[in-house]
């Protein structure tokens, strides 16, 4: 596995280029996620048990990443922009 992770303002980008998913930690409250949502086949959010957002994954990333309809999009969308300036060696599909 060559799991990549990035601490970026107030969430964590964590990449398996291996199984081509994209996973962010918002926040650092530590709360665990309770209840998955899935958008669709490639996006689950997690909620903790006050309700908040606390995760959302991403898969099939090398197919792009498809922020409409999730909660937090623009700190997400700002967040991947700074990790696009970060080197990392996954190189397919940085979109």
């Amino acid at each position: 596995m060559n799991m990549q992770s990035f601490g970026l303002m107030d969430m964590q980008l964590r990449i398996d280029p291996d199984a081509r998913t994209l996973y962010i930690v918002l926040g650092h409250s530590g709360e665990m996620a309770m209840e998955s949502r899935e958008l669709d086949e490639r996006r689950t959010l997690e909620y903790d048990l006050k309700g908040d957002l606390v995760g959302v994954e991403f898969l099939d990333i090398d197919e792009g990443i498809d922020l409409d309809g999730v909660p937090a999009a623009s700190r997400i969308a700002r967040a991947l922009g700074i990790m696009r300036a970060v080197e990392w060696t996954w190189s397919e599909g940085q979109g």
